[in-house]
């Protein structure tokens, strides 16, 4: 049972999913990814809420490695314009994750084929990144530099 909810076999989850959306709100450091498939669902409060299967919230700087003849690195900051994110993430869309990595240090790798997506905590001991289920009320996987584990566990 302890092996269903380490954060790898969490994370390959994501194999096979596909990039739904992804947007930085305006004015606020959050960045917001959503994979797999479109579904409407009931919150806590009764609301219903149209979101994806997994739900990655993002509030580190991270960087798209480009594959290809256009290789190139964009790397983005909590401070980055929402409306060339906009631009950039029209790119991704459809893209589907072949491979995940976590590193040592809790940086989130996500291979999709035509870039990488590097979410690095940045030797930054607070939370960098969280990927959830929205409405299932199953624990987010929450990561920093210096831990990853799920939000009901002492993290």
């Amino acid at each position: 049972m302890e092996e269903l909810r380490s954060p790898k076999s969490f994370l390959d989850g994501l194999v096979g999913e596909t990039l739904r959306y992804a947007v930085k709100l305006p004015d606020c450091e959050l960045y917001d990814f959503g994979f797999g498939k479109w579904k409407i669902e009931q919150d806590a409060y009764g609301s219903c809420k149209e979101s994806c299967t997994y739900v990655l919230h993002v509030i580190c700087r991270f960087q798209i490695i480009w594959q290809g003849e256009d290789k190139h690195i964009d790397t983005y900051y909590e401070d980055s314009s929402h409306e060339l994110f906009r631009c950039v993430a029209a790119q991704l869309m459809g893209l589907t994750v072949s491979r995940v990595a976590l590193s040592s240090k809790n940086d989130l790798w996500l291979d999709l084929g035509r870039c990488w997506i590097v979410f690095a905590t940045w030797d930054e001991p607070d939370e960098s990144w969280r990927i959830f289920l929205p409405c299932s009320g199953s624990p987010h996987l929450v990561a920093s530099s210096v831990q990853c584990g799920f939000d009901d566990e002492e993290i």
